[in-house]
């Protein structure tokens, strides 16, 4: 099980949302630090990215908020 002892369902949900994300995030500032890539490809995998991890920590951090009146 992913959560601790005293966590709820909608806080579960919402790290294993929001966590991932922010690791992703993380790991773009890496992207391009090889010879095999290219601007056009880095500017690519941002434009896809950014929204998607956005979204995700969004929503994760709603589900905590929601999760609070539940």
């Amino acid at each position: 099980m992913t959560a601790g002892a005293g966590w709820s369902c909608t806080a579960t949900i919402a790290a294993l949302l929001a966590l991932p994300a922010v690791s992703a995030f993380y790991t773009l500032n890496f992207t391009g630090c090889t010879t095999y890539t290219s601007r056009s490809g880095v500017k690519k995998e941002m434009r896809l990215g950014l929204p998607v991890m956005g979204g995700a920590v969004a929503l994760g951090i709603l589900l905590l908020v929601l999760g609070r009146f539940i």
